[in-house]
């Protein structure tokens, strides 16, 4: 009787965990059909309000014309872009902002590019005062170099030359002594109608050009105003005197055998085989 009473109360004990779960598996089957069943409702529920909504609006853009649609869309689009197109605005804005200098920086730049400016604007002055005292400069050693050649020309001329036996400042040189003609050109004074020949206006824009330092007179006898056919003597006219370059002072050129010779201040257009004075230009330098 023990025996029996005891294998039921087991088997009792071993089939009652299996029922509770059983139990308890169907409870949770149920509650989760149910859940899906008011999700659905709740669903469905908002399907029928958001048709409902939609209803008006569908019969409104029915009634509506076709230029009142396109009209409608365009709004919608241009509503639909105005935030694209105001954000690419303000990050325009930030782009320049950061691109931009600060005004303060401008205007410090500002102020660096004119004291620029005015420190070229001072090396530039003094640049030109510089270039200003060279020329004066340079003009100064001309000079000087002029007097150091006149002073040994006249040097040289001092131990070389010796006035000849019988000359004097107020006769003329004797004509040379040959027995044939040297054939000269004819010379006329028509050069001093021509512009291009006005030594004066000339002289008065290029002063220093005409300024050649002190004159030696070969045989000392001072100044003479010499006039045209008036025959020197050879030491007047020699190389030492010549004027190279007549057009550096509006001269005209002399044939062979005249030469453009200096005789103190004056100019004088000489035959060089004869002596003769052909032309005049006193008062030439200065």
């Amino acid at each position: 009787m023990r025996t029996l009473l005891l294998s039921i109360l087991l088997a009792t004990a071993a089939v009652t965990p299996a029922i509770a779960q059983r139990a308890d598996r169907d409870d949770r089957e149920t509650s989760r059909e149910e859940r899906e069943k008011a999700r659905s409702d709740r669903s469905d529920a908002r399907q029928k309000a958001r048709s409902a909504r939609e209803a008006p609006a569908e019969a409104q853009q029915s009634r509506q014309s076709p230029a009142q649609q396109i009209r409608q869309r365009v709004q919608e689009r241009r509503a639909r872009q105005a935030p694209a197109q105001q954000v690419h605005g303000q990050r325009q804005q930030v782009r320049q902002d950061r691109q931009a200098p600060p005004q303060q920086v401008r205007e410090l730049r500002q102020a660096i590019q004119e004291r620029q400016q005015q420190r070229q604007g001072v090396r530039d002055q003094r640049q030109a005062i510089q270039e200003r005292q060279q020329q004066r400069q340079d003009v100064r050693d001309k000079r000087q170099e002029s007097r150091e050649r006149i002073v040994e020309q006249a040097n040289q001329a001092r131990q070389r030359v010796r006035p000849p036996a019988g000359a004097r400042s107020d006769r003329p040189a004797p004509p040379p002594r040959v027995n044939s003609r040297v054939p000269t050109p004819q010379w006329t004074s028509h050069w001093r109608n021509d512009r291009r020949y006005d030594w004066r206006r000339h002289r008065d824009r290029n002063r220093s050009t005409f300024r050649l330092g002190l004159y030696f007179d070969p045989f000392g006898w001072n100044y003479r105003r010499y006039n045209v056919g008036w025959r020197l003597w050879p030491s007047y006219y020699n190389q030492s005197h010549w004027l190279n370059d007549p057009s550096m002072y509006r001269l005209p050129y002399a044939p062979y055998p005249y030469k453009w010779v200096r005789y103190y201040n004056d100019a004088l257009l000489v035959n060089t085989y004869s002596g003769q004075v052909m032309d005049v230009a006193y008062d030439f330098f200065w």
